[in-house]
């Protein structure tokens, strides 16, 4: 299988470029449908270990199932499939774009999560920028107080922005965003999603200066400001005043890498963001997969200890902590 790597901002993606079978169906979920069917095991080959780690992400390219749309894109993640990755398309923008595969710096792209525009900024063929506008963001909850065991109660807000967070001020837990932290952030984001009355997938840890950082049980950290987070984070800040339609800010990661978010307009309860932000091409990748490797399906290691989170439960899977794909 071929593939093209990436980075957005610190964060992996990996673009599948050929090996797969052809797929059936006339919608973009019937085509992932057939994508699995064909291939049950592909996200943990692709992503999982040994040839990849949990924080990447990888894309399948697909020619477009509506009129309105240049191409469709399918998301791979240790944490299933994903309607929507705001590093991920920018990833596979800037992939597109300086491989030649495609040559328009205005693409249109049919997700799961409906249809997203991307604007690349391109000199000497290269991809300085990629810009898009995220899926209609919302608030569903501004500081619902949730009792989480170590922390007290803590204020946590239920928020859209492609994916859906468990937004929570830093400071509530007495706390910074920083790498030293890493191991105790992304365990205390697994123990705020095990007490909140709904799954959420992941947690987006806030904090002043406008810094950002996801985490999941599945992903660990996210590496840069996290595209759909930061969509998340402009409609809290809109529901609360702070931020107007047509105002921007940069949001910092924990590697110190930068998105700018922008609020493009606004209605009483949606916003439509823009998030701009760069990757850089890593790698050509041929992937191989023997049918006598034991680990051919690959695997992923939990970033956290279940077993110490109320609620939750231990992963199981070949060793301790361990999940096969």
């Amino acid at each position: 299988m071929s593939a093209i790597d990436s980075h957005t901002a610190g964060e992996p993606t990996r673009v599948i470029t050929g090996g797969l079978p052809p797929l059936t169906g006339v919608t973009l979920a019937e085509k992932q449908a057939s994508l699995y069917a064909s291939w049950p095991d592909l996200i943990g080959m692709v992503v999982g270990e040994p040839r990849g780690h949990a924080p990447s992400h990888a894309t399948v390219v697909l020619p477009p199932t509506r009129p309105d749309a240049d191409l469709s894109l399918l998301i791979l993640s240790a944490l299933g499939p994903l309607e929507m990755c705001g590093h991920a398309l920018i990833g596979t923008v800037t992939t597109l774009l300086e491989t030649g595969l495609y040559q328009s710096p205005t693409l249109r792209i049919e997700t799961l999560a409906g249809l997203i525009t991307a604007h690349a900024t391109v000199h000497d063929g290269e991809v300085t920028h990629v810009r898009f506008q995220g899926a209609p963001s919302y608030v569903e909850h501004d500081n619902l107080p949730v009792d989480v065991p170590g922390f007290g109660v803590v204020p946590v807000s239920l928020v859209y922005g492609g994916l859906w967070y468990a937004v929570v001020d830093v400071a509530a837990i007495g706390m910074t965003i920083h790498l030293d932290h890493v191991n105790a952030l992304v365990t205390a984001g697994s123990r705020i999603r095990a007490a909140l009355p709904r799954r959420v997938p992941q947690t987006l840890f806030v904090a002043d200066g406008l810094v950002n950082m996801a985490t999941s049980d599945e992903l660990g950290f996210d590496r840069s400001p996290c595209g759909t987070g930061t969509c998340a984070r402009l409609a809290l800040m809109h529901a609360r005043g702070e931020l107007a339609p047509g105002e921007s800010r940069e949001f910092t990661s924990i590697t110190g890498t930068r998105f700018t978010g922008r609020i493009a307009s606004a209605t009483d309860d949606r916003v439509h963001p823009e998030i701009s932000g760069s990757a850089w091409l890593t790698a050509r990748t041929t992937l191989l997969f023997s049918p006598t490797d034991p680990l051919r399906a690959g695997f992923f290691v939990p970033a956290v200890d279940r077993a110490s989170v109320p609620g939750t439960g231990r992963l199981s899977g070949p060793g301790p902590g361990m999940r096969l794909a």
